[in-house]
């Protein structure tokens, strides 16, 4: 299989182009930065500390070094003059490099992860984007075995042990998933931009938690509508017709 990040590239300027065409107002703008920008070189170093512990997977660091930091959120969700703001629950694409350096800024976690399971945990979107319609929960990652060791993490010990992984499934390195979707990396990506940028929405329980035995492919609201299908056509040109 051929390395895709150079075709998810050329899909994210392209949904970037079609979002700023209906006026869609990124939060990363509100923070001074663009929506899309270059990992930093402290972001680069930290990955050549993770990647000492073990093999990332081959796409992960292409995409640090191809897409650098990536945030599709949007600025004013719960504004209601807002532009396009339903996308804001869609589960936008945020990919973030540089929140990969400021954790290697307390190597303590990595070590102690890596001293009592034989792996650490890589994430690559943080809380604060409130991945999958959890409200501050853990943001999108997989656990990347650095040695062999007599004591993996168990399912209790996932960070969403309702989706029932067998820890050895999590822990090989040709099979690493991402949590809380339960797709390898490379899958979880083409499929969020084969939607526009945005994952798609799960639904929710009545008290407002999200309902995580409803997180499978087949259960997503993909939404519809005009910014939807311009969005899933802008990206469709750069993607080819085979999934990774």
């Amino acid at each position: 299989m051929t390395n895709p990040v150079s075709d998810w590239r050329e899909a994210l300027l392209a949904i970037l182009d079609t979002l700023r065409s209906h006026a869609f107002p990124f939060a990363a703008e509100t923070e001074g930065r663009e929506p899309m920008e270059p990992a930093s070189d402290a972001a680069k170093r930290a990955l050549d500390t993770v990647d000492s512990l073990g093999r990332l997977p081959e796409h992960y660091r292409s995409a640090v070094e191809t897409l650098g930091n990536v945030d599709l959120r949007h600025a004013r969700p719960h504004d209601p003059s807002a532009p396009l703001r339903a996308l804001a629950t869609f589960d936008p694409f945020v990919f973030q490099p540089d929140y990969l350096a400021a954790d290697m800024a307390d190597p303590d976690i990595f070590e102690q992860q890596r001293a009592d399971h034989g792996a650490v945990f890589i994430e690559f979107a943080m809380d604060a984007c409130h991945k999958a319609d959890v409200s501050g929960g853990s943001g999108y990652g997989f656990w990347l075995p650095v040695k062999e060791h007599s004591n993996p993490p168990q399912p209790d010990q996932l960070l969403f042990p309702d989706l029932d992984l067998p820890a050895l499934q999590v822990l090989r390195p040709e099979a690493l998933r991402i949590e809380p979707v339960a797709l390898p990396f490379a899958a979880y990506v083409e499929t969020t931009l084969r939607n526009g940028g945005f994952f798609g929405q799960y639904s929710l329980s009545c008290d407002g938690n999200a309902d995580y035995d409803a997180r499978a492919i087949a259960t997503r609201n993909l939404g519809s509508g005009p910014a939807f299908d311009a969005l899933r056509h802008a990206a469709a040109l750069y993607l080819p017709r085979t999934q990774p």
